[in-house]
């Protein structure tokens, strides 16, 4: 027994020398002006950094196909209301008001027309941060924010003309708003929300049920908070002109109808964090178990706030259900705000893995930024310049080879080209009754044909292309036809002969068979 002893003795010493070296280690208190002033610097320059990263992958990027629409409508301030009850987009007013400052303002380059997306994602990020901030600390609030932007799918409608961005920028304010019971500004926050994007909704039934968790802990009702939740129904209905307008044309045959089953939530939720997320996550993950403590003293969020946290992260589940038994069309985009509850809860994971330790959650959040923000934004870069050279090789393309106007069969670069390369004669075969016969959906070509009482589109239906042919007119045709357009207009005589031939397609001269 003595030998026995003995030979525990300098092992029970070891492994307690060795615990005391890994356990989580302690920051000494530092002066409270000194903690302030580097959080006020890291947070400062996270931001700094976030606006040039966007700028300049906007300024790279060229105009999408639905941003096109958002261009075009700016440009009309006046008529807007006309033209969105007509269903020329989809979208509430505020977004297009937006874009028509800036650009009246700046000018109509491309970072201008996204600045409202920038605001978005810079209310996201100081939103959440101060949200997150205010019951879990600065480190915390840290790793959530940074986690945010590192979502490639939410970085693109961070740099996009459309409202995705400044949906989950309100999203963000509106939860500051609430956490620290401010109703007027809360009221507007979701006001402004709903006239940014319909699916807000989603964002304000977080809300609603934060808020009735909040009245069943009190068993008051804060009848301020009830009146903006009123205020956002009252503008809701005022909109009706034009959501229900656009629900009635588009819904029935949309590009991306929903079904509820558990794949399409599935789906919903993967496009939110897609496999170039993998690697800070299995870091995040890594040091929340290096770091781990056995106890956790934090404080978790109350209640009400665990509520707002949750169904929001549950955004994609409720979007599936609301758009395949409500609204008949659902994209994940339309409830990227979901990425502010999921962030939140992760952040809150890690640090309860970690007991709150700072190493843990600092060296996450630096892994979410240098993959994240610093990642998507080098992708995003070179992707949209390979885009650009794409695009206007294409062009060229057509310019040298073609002997008339050419008719685009991809409405993407049909757009495009229109918009950037004005001397090249190009026109989209346009038919929403043909679209929907063979594709089963007709938003693309419904969609032009609204944009065409905007502004002038090159438009043709087949039998236009026939009847310009038997006047002489000389006509191209250009793309893989893989569509249906090609056998359509096969149908009324049309014959194609090769001209030239590229990677992305064959150019067609087109004429009338004898």
């Amino acid at each position: 027994m003595a030998m026995a002893g003995s030979f525990v003795e300098p092992l029970t010493v070891l492994f307690r020398r060795v615990a005391v070296v890994v356990q989580p280690l302690t920051v000494p208190a530092e002066p409270k002006r000194w903690t302030r002033a580097v959080e006020s610097l890291a947070l400062g320059a996270f931001l700094i950094a976030l606006t040039v990263a966007i700028l300049r992958s906007t300024a790279t990027r060229l105009y999408w196909f639905d941003e096109i629409f958002t261009l075009h409508l700016a440009r009309a301030p006046l008529s807007l209301a006309a033209h969105l009850a007509n269903g020329a987009d989809q979208n509430p007013p505020l977004g297009y008001l937006l874009t028509t400052l800036c650009t009246s303002i700046l000018g109509e380059v491309e970072w201008a027309v996204r600045l409202p997306a920038l605001f978005g994602a810079l209310m996201s990020s100081l939103g959440l941060y101060f949200f997150v901030r205010h019951r879990r600390g600065p480190w915390e609030a840290s790793l959530a924010m940074a986690v945010v932007t590192a979502s490639a799918p939410v970085w693109v409608y961070f740099l996009e003309a459309r409202p995705y961005g400044l949906a989950i920028g309100l999203t963000a304010v509106a939860l500051v708003f609430w956490q620290r019971r401010w109703p007027l500004a809360f009221g507007i926050a979701i006001v402004l929300g709903l006239l940014s994007h319909y699916y807000f909704a989603v964002s304000i039934l977080a809300f609603g049920l934060a808020e009735l968790a909040r009245w069943n802990q009190r068993r008051q009702l804060d009848r301020r908070f009830v009146l903006g939740f009123v205020a956002s129904g009252l503008a809701l209905a005022a909109m009706h002109p034009f959501w229900g307008n656009t629900s009635k044309q588009y819904s029935a045959h949309f590009w991306s109808k929903p079904k509820l089953t558990a794949a399409a939530v599935e789906e919903a939720f993967a496009e939110l964090a897609r496999r170039e997320l993998a690697v800070p996550f299995a870091l995040a993950l890594v040091a929340g178990i290096a770091f781990a403590r056995r106890r956790d003293d934090s404080e978790p969020y109350p209640w009400p706030e665990a509520i707002a946290i949750a169904t929001l992260a549950a955004g994609p589940a409720i979007g599936v259900l609301v758009g395949a038994k409500i609204v008949g069309m659902y994209h994940f985009r339309y409830t990227l705000p979901a990425i502010l509850g999921l962030a939140a809860a992760f952040a809150f994971a890690i640090a309860r893995m970690s007991g709150g330790h700072r190493g843990a959650l600092g060296l996450s959040a630096v892994a979410f930024v240098l993959f994240g923000l610093v990642g998507n934004s080098r992708s995003a870069v070179g992707h949209y310049r390979a885009e650009a050279k794409f695009l206007h090789e294409t062009a060229a393309f057509l310019s040298e080879n073609a002997d008339g106007s050419v008719l685009m069969e991809s409405p993407f670069e049909f757009v495009r080209i229109w918009h950037y390369h004005p001397e090249v004669p190009v026109a989209f075969v346009c038919d929403v009754e043909l679209a929907r016969k063979h594709t089963k959906a007709d938003t693309v070509d419904r969609g032009l044909r609204s944009l065409e009482r905007v502004t002038a589109v090159p438009l043709m239906n087949p039998d236009d292309v026939a009847k310009r042919l038997k006047a002489g007119e000389s006509l191209n045709y250009f793309g893989p036809c893989a569509g249906w357009h090609r056998g359509e207009l096969e149908k009324r005589g049309i014959a194609f002969t090769v001209l030239a031939t590229r990677y992305n397609g064959t150019l067609y001269r087109l004429a009338l068979q004898k």
